[in-house]
């Protein structure tokens, strides 16, 4: 038992420094990590919305939305009503919003390329399969604990 909960320990560091070091990586841009989490997805999600990036980075609402407060005032993106539900506001790149993310990109998207590289692909796809696993896990046991 000893033993099983060192693992858990290890593991929960591990990724814990890893988010450290991601967030290192990111800061030299001028936005703090979830606000360069937020450009970089919008490139990767078809429509972005508050709702759509809670459930997707998992963060509280609160602090997505004051992460999208900070991107409009910054002049980085817009919120437009959506045409299918006027309840809905979509998160749209500005030009120079586009611009920024595409200077983010090229770095960013190297230096992935590099540990994917270093890492190998069947590495990578472990690392991607046992990952959901473990926030599955996660995320099963916040749900006990809440309803607890």
């Amino acid at each position: 038992m000893k033993e099983d909960l060192e693992k858990m320990h290890k593991i929960l560091n591990l990724l814990f420094k890893d988010f450290g070091l991601v967030k290192k990586r990111l800061r030299h841009f001028s936005l703090n990590d979830l606000e360069a989490f937020i450009l970089i997805n919008m490139a990767y999600m078809e429509e972005v919305t508050q709702k759509s990036l809670c459930m997707k980075l998992k963060a509280p609402k609160t602090t997505i939305n004051s992460s999208i407060k900070n991107l409009e005032d910054k002049g980085l993106i817009n919120l437009v009503l959506s045409d299918k539900d006027k309840r809905k506001k979509i998160l749209v790149l500005t030009e120079k919003g586009d611009r920024h993310r595409r200077e983010i990109l090229k770095p960013i998207n190297e230096s992935n390329l590099r540990i994917y590289k270093d890492l190998g692909e069947e590495n990578v796809e472990n690392i991607i399969k046992y990952l959901t696993m473990l926030t599955e896990a996660i995320g099963r046991e916040y749900q006990y604990l809440k309803e607890k």
